[in-house]
């Protein structure tokens, strides 16, 4: 399951250009290091009634050996929650971890992971986040699979 909470109802799917925008722009941003580790970023990103959730994976396309770094974001929603706003707000946590990855990471000694969900803050936006080496695109068509 990729949201904090139980979820019993399906989420419906963010917007695919924001999705697609995102991808875009970390792709971009990080062309020499995708480039040189053959990876690439896949986003994935939901909304139930309770909970905002977006992930940023960056992922080996040809070797699915390869461990992944996966960034899980979850805000909780109220009945008046701004959903462009959060999504605005936490995409910047995704660069700012990015390049924290990027910059301190070596492939074969980061150990950044956080399985358990951490409470952060970004632009006044209160939100949960994890790192971990999930394949979401893997974990999506198994999810597939069981329903």
């Amino acid at each position: 399951m990729l949201s904090r909470k139980e979820q019993e109802t399906e989420g419906k799917s963010l917007p695919q250009f924001w999705l697609d925008a995102l991808k875009e722009e970390l792709d971009s941003i990080y062309l020499t290091d995708r480039k040189k580790e053959n990876k690439e970023f896949f986003i994935w990103g939901e909304i139930y009634q309770d909970e905002f959730v977006l992930v940023a994976s960056y992922v080996s396309k040809k070797n699915l050996g390869a461990i992944p770094v996966t960034y899980n974001i979850s805000v909780d929603l109220g009945s008046n929650s701004d959903i462009e706003k959060i999504y605005h707000s936490v995409v910047d946590s995704i660069s700012v971890f990015f390049d924290s990855y990027f910059h301190d990471h070596t492939s074969e000694s980061w150990d950044g992971f956080h399985s358990e969900w951490i409470e952060a803050q970004v632009k006044t936006i209160p939100f949960f986040y994890r790192v971990t080496r999930e394949n979401i695109e893997l974990t999506i068509e198994a999810n597939k699979l069981l329903i």
